[in-house]
């Protein structure tokens, strides 16, 4: 698995997970290449939930960590991707700081738009071939905010 580290940044990386052979054919590995800004936290998680999200859909992420980080043995990771060039500035500083601010973020080497879907999907699937989880239940859900794209 390749992995570009944001600068300061530390990540669990143990390759114990294998993705179905068919996840791993016909993607280009330069477009779902990750940067992840996570250190671990629960590594005796039982349920690892992987949720795609749009980056502007900051207030459904900050619901979504307010419910999962009352459960037991359950770690989460957003998965975004880089920003568009027609971001709003506004949008771009608050992902950059919920980024700053949370431990769980994957962000997808590729820009974040409905029509790279399937590239968020593949780096979410490849991130958990290198995390330090001990994970058996693995759950993917997709955000979809109010006037998103997705």
């Amino acid at each position: 698995i390749k992995l570009t580290l944001a600068p300061n940044r530390k990540t669990c990386v143990k390759t114990s997970h294998k993705l179905p052979p068919e996840f791993l054919n016909n993607v280009s590995k330069s477009r779902t290449n990750f940067i992840s800004s996570q250190n671990c936290q629960d590594t005796n998680a039982l349920t690892l939930i992987l949720i795609t999200s749009a980056r502007k859909n900051g207030e459904y992420r900050n619901w979504y960590r307010e419910v999962y980080s009352k459960l037991d043995r359950v770690e989460y990771r957003f998965i975004i991707g880089q920003a568009p060039p027609s971001e709003h500035i506004d949008d771009t500083e608050n992902v950059e700081n919920e980024i700053k601010n949370y431990s769980d973020f994957v962000v997808g080497n590729f820009t974040d738009t409905y029509r790279n879907l399937i590239y968020k999907t593949h780096a979410a699937y490849q991130y958990t071939q290198g995390t330090l989880f001990n994970f058996k239940f693995l759950v993917k859900i997709q955000i979809f905010g109010k006037n998103s794209n997705f």
